[in-house]
């Protein structure tokens, strides 16, 4: 697993693959682990899942007034700018696909 450090949270994820970049929200009370095992591999995508506020390995909590799509959605974009990755496949379950519309609606 990595981490990287956004708003003093640190954040777990895991990238798996070669190929286009496919970043993947889990739902509600699911962590990173749950969504390697739905989706499993992907041919010719670079399969990114990660650990949501309040999910998972990422510690702390944060502030919980911050719990929302759009403070999960900001957290999304700073990911992808620790990674490097501009532009990406963006997807979800459940919680995780509210966070990948939030996402859509701010980045077009």
């Amino acid at each position: 697993m990595t981490e990287f450090q956004h708003d003093r949270i640190t954040f777990n994820y895991n990238v798996v693959g070669e190929g286009r970049p496919f970043i993947f929200s889990h739902g509600l009370a699911w962590d990173l682990d749950r969504s390697r095992e739905l989706l499993g591999h992907l041919p010719g995508h670079r399969l990114i899942t990660w650990d949501m506020r309040a999910h998972g390995m990422t510690n702390p909590l944060g502030p919980a007034e911050a719990l929302s799509f759009q403070t999960f959605a900001n957290d999304l974009a700073a990911f992808m700018d620790h990674l490097g990755i501009a532009s990406a496949v963006i997807g979800g379950i459940s919680l995780g696909a509210a966070v990948a519309l939030q996402f859509a609606a701010d980045n077009p």
